[in-house]
């Protein structure tokens, strides 16, 4: 049991020391103090930045409800993908082919999906035309401060998270959520107001 534990310590100074060159290498605006352990892809045709104590894992060695899920960070051609400080993703994509903005102390939970854009047209007859990326709908999507996303959520374009708001898991958020509430669903939906302690 102390072998197992000390090859995954190993492993994961490793794959931090891997995934920090390869944040530098692709471009990445990255603060002081980054925990990047596991598998990460980062694809910046964009620009990404991201603050300072910014944790991002990806897979089942360091976290078990990410399953073997690598996390992903994604900016599309003249995309902004912008990342506070203090925020932690575990085993999930955040892609801009427009704009994203999380800001600090945002949390994302295991196996979680941020995406600006529908990927694909709506309409069928443009997904067969000569150029279906000119029909591609985009809209930015704001998490505010303190949001917090729980594990297997959907953030679909154009929205925005409010500061402190509360995600439940497995859900798939189409609208605005206003600050200190609790959402959850498919689609997402209220579910009550978040009572701070005085």
């Amino acid at each position: 049991m102390k072998l197992f534990f000390a090859c995954k310590w190993i492993y994961l100074q490793l794959s931090h020391l891997w995934n920090l060159f390869f944040f530098r290498m692709a471009g990445v605006k990255l603060g002081k103090h980054a925990q990047l352990k596991g598998r990460i892809g980062i694809y910046n045709n964009g620009q990404i930045s991201i603050g300072d104590y910014f944790d991002c894992y990806g897979g089942s060695m360091v976290n078990t409800i990410g399953k073997n899920i690598n996390s992903f960070l994604v900016s599309g051609k003249g995309a902004t993908l912008q990342i506070g400080n203090h925020v932690g993703i575990s085993s999930s994509t955040i892609k801009a082919d427009n704009k994203i903005i999380i800001e600090d102390y945002v949390m994302i939970g295991a196996d979680s999906v941020v995406i600006d854009t529908d990927s694909h047209p709506v309409d069928a007859s443009l997904r067969h035309s000569a150029n279906p990326a000119n029909a591609i709908v985009t809209k930015p999507i704001i998490i505010r401060k303190n949001a917090f996303i729980g594990a297997r959520c959907y953030i679909c374009k154009g929205v925005e998270i409010g500061e402190n708001a509360v995600i439940g898991a497995c859900s798939v958020v189409t609208k605005n959520v206003p600050a200190n509430e609790i959402w959850a669903g498919n689609p997402a939906h209220f579910i009550k107001k978040i009572e701070t302690e005085k």
